[in-house]
């Protein structure tokens, strides 16, 4: 789809504009749309390059265990879902791995730290949510179909006491600039965590990183001691499966 060049461009158009220069990437952009998510799962399989379904406008998006996904003003959020068809099938560590990616990238945009991996999913910015990661997995045949949904809210904020948006954490607006600087450095870690994903361990620097991300949460009643290489987190009490969290 052409995005015609307009004063104000969104979230959404900066987005499929990163996109369509991946040589690895095919962009599928929809204004507004159910489910980024379901739409992934109706895209041609392509081993050759990896698909981003891309819109400025869900209206029936879901997080994990079927919960719904607030969204703000349109153009303001990112709805996408990164889709990756593989000969294999990913274990249970990409999840950690890629909210670390999800965690560390938005660096990339600077001008603020306040930020918090909150296991299983989600990214939050002092004690409001910013960000809901939804990973699944469908087998068919030899090949497996990875889909990877992230919802940000990035100028906006929907009209939930326990939502924000990352630009309320920043002293400077958010420009297509510092977005493209985010999409780079999130695309090139998901890349690497997805093939990672082949084996059952996380290596150990990256559990002291995950570690770290996680413990930044302000609403934490006790810190966490480490993140085992199987992913699981350990408290000073019992070991926590990831997605029990």
């Amino acid at each position: 789809m052409n995005i015609k060049n307009e004063k104000f461009q969104t979230i959404g158009h900066w987005t499929y504009s990163w996109a369509r220069l991946q040589d690895d990437l095919i962009p599928h952009y929809i204004e507004t749309i159910d489910s980024t998510n379901l739409f992934a799962k109706k895209c041609p399989y392509s081993t050759k390059k990896n698909q981003v379904i891309i819109s400025d406008d869900q209206t029936h998006g879901r997080g994990r265990n079927q919960n719904s996904w607030l969204s703000p003003q349109k153009g303001s959020a990112l709805f996408s879902s990164w889709v990756f068809d593989l000969d294999y099938i990913p274990q249970p560590i990409l999840a950690p791995l890629i909210g670390l990616d999800v965690y560390e990238a938005l660096f990339e945009i600077r001008g603020f730290s306040n930020i918090a991996l909150k296991a299983p999913n989600d990214i939050y910015m002092n004690d409001k949510k910013v960000c809901g990661i939804l990973i699944e997995t469908i087998t068919q045949g030899s090949q497996s179909r990875l889909i990877v949904g992230v919802g940000m809210n990035v100028t906006a904020t929907p009209h939930l006491a326990t939502a924000g948006c990352i630009e309320n954490f920043r002293s400077q607006n958010i420009d297509e600039c510092a977005w493209g600087g985010f999409l780079i450095e999130f695309y090139k870690r998901l890349k690497l965590s997805v093939k990672e994903s082949q084996k059952n361990q996380i290596l150990p620097e990256k559990c002291k990183r995950i570690l770290i991300a996680l413990n930044q949460f302000q609403l934490l009643d006790q810190k966490y001691q480490e993140i085992l290489p199987s992913g699981e987190i350990k408290t000073q009490s019992r070991i926590i499966p990831w997605f029990e969290i």
